[in-house]
Formats: C-alpha cells, structure tokens, sequence
C-alpha cells in the first residue's frame, strides 16, 4: 500500500514546479523533487538550524504546522525537513547520497508520504487520509521515522480533518506529521492545538531582491523590474519568481486596463472580462483585485503620493492615483471586504468566472462617480 500510495501521489505532484506559486504555493510540493533538498532558502537557514538541533537531540515533535505567506518556501523546507529525518548518515543529514535520500529524491521512498488534493479535486479527501494513515501505522520499512506531509493542510476536507484528528491525538511511534498551510485559520483548533507550530515570516526585502537576482528566470530582469514583481508579490520571493516566469507583468498591465476602463465607461462588459480573467485562475484575478484596490484606498488615504512605499504597484501608481481621487474611501473598504471574503472559494468547486463577474459589478458599483 506505501507504494502504490506513492505512484498516485507521485502523479498527482510531478507538476509542481511548473506550477505558479501564486496559486499555491498553492503549497503543493514536488514529488519531482528539488535537485537538492540538502539545501533551503538563504531565509530560512536560522530555522533549519533549529530542526537540525532538535533531531539532533532526539526533540522530534510529531507534528509540525508550518504556516507563512504563500510564495515564501513553506513546502520545501517541510520537504528538506523530512529528508533530514530520513537519511541514514546522522552526522551530515540530509546527506543526499545514502539510500534513504537516494529513494526520497526517485520519489520511491516506502515511509514518505505526500498528499495533496488529488485529480481535478482541491480537497484532500478522507480516503486519501486514510489510505496513509493504514500506511503509517505499519512499522518503517527502511529506517527509523514514517513521515508524512499535507500540502495544503488547508484543503482537508470536514471528514478527512476528522480522521487525521485522531491521528494526532494517537500517533503511531515515530511518525511525523508535517501540515503546510498559507491559511492555518481554516484548520480546525483542535488540529491546530495539537501540532507544533512553526510561523515561517517572509524575509526582508533585500534578501528576496538578491535571491531573485540569482534565479535564472528574474536574473535577466533589470533591477527595477524585480522590485516590481517583489511588490506585487507582496514580498513573497517564490511567488515574485513565478510571475517573472509567466510573464506576469504584461498579463496584469492588460487586466488593468480592462479594470480602468469598467470604472470610466468604456463600453467593456463585466461578463467578458470576469470570464478572460476566469482563465488565468481565481486566486489570480483576487490577487490583482486586492492589490489595486489596496492601493486605491492607499492613495485616497495618502492624498494621492505615488511614492508610498507600501504601494504595490508602483508601475501602476499614477494610473491608480488618477481612479482614486473621486472614489468614497467607505465603499472601497467594503469592497476590499468581499475581494478577501471571495478568498474562501478559491479551494471550492465555484466557478472562477462567476466569483469574479460579481466582484467585478460591484467594482462598476463603487466606480460609478466616474461615470457621472
């Protein structure tokens, strides 16, 4: 059962890296793994050093809840965490050249477990968890610890987060669970309460900057270009990078003009546009929405200073200035209310363009002194 638990997940993962972060990190996670899981991110070295030393002294929890904005490395350091509990050589772990690592780096390691949504899904379902949870109360097959990891922990649906429940309250020895979420509020307490809780921060802006600049995909860009795509990442790096590989900012400059002509009348449908935004997923087109109107009360709140340097689209900013000045400040604060409110179909079977042809009548709503 480890292995065929294996395969399907396998399947389902193997995309992951083509996958942009900013609809993940979904958080999903490769099972095509990284080429090396011996190293993190340069910003989380002062944790994994923590980890080390707690496997060091045999201070394992049996559940981790790694929490932290999307785009900042969550699933990876959760993937380099159990490779550290895997590999056989204690002194240099992850050593990324014993068989345990070898395995877990084929994807074919007996006593990892990676479950996500399967399929066309985005909930991880109750026989998905228990399918795993038969795996892990078997003994190891290889070595000493069974772990397992839920990305995104978040998406466990009421039956599967029931199951997985008692799991923790009873954990078979030496399993660890690693629970990966951008959204932990979404768990239940109860689960919540009874994992160790990491909160991972999203590093500061230079270190996010310098590590763009080394990326084969951001290092072409000049340097003016990177702190854009670092601002309208909201000082995500691996979501920044995503944008830099899906050519991110042509595709928002073209949605924002279709955003600046609904306010001004230009005689663009709201239909049309929710659906061309429908395409490109619907935690993208609330990503967009939720920047500019962000910006929008930034700006009314400032008096219109396109130097803000909270603003997130700063490329944007004049344009932005220019919607804002007649715009009721109270109505823009409800309406950022429902932009994040709309958050919660975002891992539902809702479909993306009718979330964003609402949100976006109302945006006519709320832009109407333009018109007047």
């Amino acid at each position: 059962m480890p292995h065929r638990t294996w395969r399907r997940c396998r399947r389902h993962c193997a995309r992951y890296w083509r996958i942009s972060v900013m609809r993940e990190e979904t958080d999903t996670a490769p099972l095509d793994l990284p080429a090396d899981l011996t190293a993190v991110y340069p910003w989380q070295e002062d944790i994994w050093q923590q980890w080390q030393a707690r496997c060091n002294t045999d201070a394992v929890p049996h559940a981790v809840l790694l929490s932290g904005d999307a785009g900042i490395g969550k699933a990876h350091l959760a993937l380099s965490m159990a490779a550290h509990l895997l590999c056989s050589d204690r002194e240099h772990a992850p050593c990324g050249q014993c068989p345990e690592c070898r395995f877990l780096q084929a994807g074919t390691h007996a006593d990892f477990h990676y479950l996500q949504p399967g399929g066309d899904s985005k909930w991880i379902r109750i026989d998905q968890i228990r399918e795993v949870i038969d795996a892990l109360n078997l003994t190891a097959q290889r070595g000493r610890y069974k772990v397992a990891i839920l990305a995104p922990a978040d998406s466990l649906n009421t039956a599967a987060a029931n199951a997985l429940l008692k799991t923790l309250e009873e954990p078979s020895a030496d399993t660890v669970l690693f629970l990966v979420s951008a959204r932990p509020a979404r768990l239940p307490a109860t689960i919540r309460s009874r994992c160790q809780q990491l909160a991972l921060a999203t590093p500061q802006r230079a270190a996010a900057l310098a590590w763009l600049a080394t990326q084969a995909e951001s290092a072409t860009l000049d340097a003016r270009e990177r702190e854009q795509l670092l601002d309208l990442a909201a000082g995500a790096p691996l979501r920044a990078l995503a944008l830099a590989r899906e050519g991110g900012l042509a595709a928002r400059v073209a949605a924002f003009e279709a955003f600046a002509g609904l306010a001004r009348g230009k005689g663009i449908s709201p239909v049309s546009v929710a659906a061309e935004w429908g395409k490109e997923g619907l935690d993208t087109a609330l990503f967009w929405l939720y920047g500019w109107v962000h910006d929008l009360i930034l700006l009314r709140q400032l008096g219109g200073d396109i130097a803000a340097p909270a603003l997130r689209n700063r490329d944007l900013a004049g344009a932005l200035q220019g919607l804002a000045n007649p715009l009721d400040l109270k109505a823009l604060h409800d309406w950022l209310g429902r932009i994040r409110g709309a958050r919660r179909f975002v891992s539902s079977s809702v479909n993306a363009g009718t979330v964003v042809e609402d949100l976006l009548l109302d945006w006519v709503k709320v832009s109407a002194p333009h018109r007047r």
